[in-house]
């Protein structure tokens, strides 16, 4: 959002709907045309310039909604047909912009998990390998022998990689986790 002017204190302000160009421009998804004189900003409480010319173009893009204004403060000349078809140019440029920057988020968090899912199953294996050795040592030291302290010790080798492995897959789970955007505010 952009704002300039005797306006610019007012950014992020709002107005009843009912009461507003804008709410009239969404509503109908039209074009407004409009003047704002004194009386009503005596009933807003606003101290502004008063617009001699207004002109609001609606947007959509996806479930957002919008409206680009353009206004006069002292001149006279009306908007005409060539500022209306530039303004609509710049709603479906802000539209087409929102859209982009969605799929790119989108496409950034679908690359993430592929990732992440690509990273957990290569530790799947990388566990899974030791894991079988210490399921297979542990069998064989059950058995009693000659083996069984060399076999304990090989265990506890396995056992001490498995660990590292778990470890590695914690850190990345929190990596990602982290690394993750945060919701969007609804």
């Amino acid at each position: 959002m952009a704002i300039a002017g005797s306006f610019a204190q007012y950014l992020n302000a709002t107005t009843p709907r009912f009461f507003s160009p804008c709410g009239t421009c969404l509503d109908t998804e039209r074009a407004q045309i409009y003047r704002v004189t004194q009386p009503y900003y005596d009933f807003l409480g606003v101290t502004a310039d008063e617009i001699t010319d207004g002109l609001l173009i609606p947007w959509t893009s996806d479930d957002l909604r919008g409206t680009i204004w353009a206004v006069a403060h002292h001149s006279r000349e009306a908007f005409d047909m060539e500022d209306y078809r530039l303004l609509a140019t710049l709603g479906s440029f802000a539209a087409m912009a929102l859209r982009h920057q969605k799929q790119q988020l989108l496409l950034r968090d679908s690359e993430m998990q592929a990732a992440c899912a690509t990273r957990a199953n290569e530790l799947a294996h990388l566990i899974n390998n030791p894991l079988q050795g210490l399921v297979n040592t542990l069998f064989l030291a059950q058995q009693g022998g000659a083996d069984t302290q060399q076999q304990i010790r090989q265990a506890l080798d396995e056992l001490s990689i498995l660990s590292g492995l778990v470890q590695t897959l914690l850190d990345v789970g929190r990596a990602s986790h982290a690394a993750l955007p945060a919701a969007a505010p609804s």
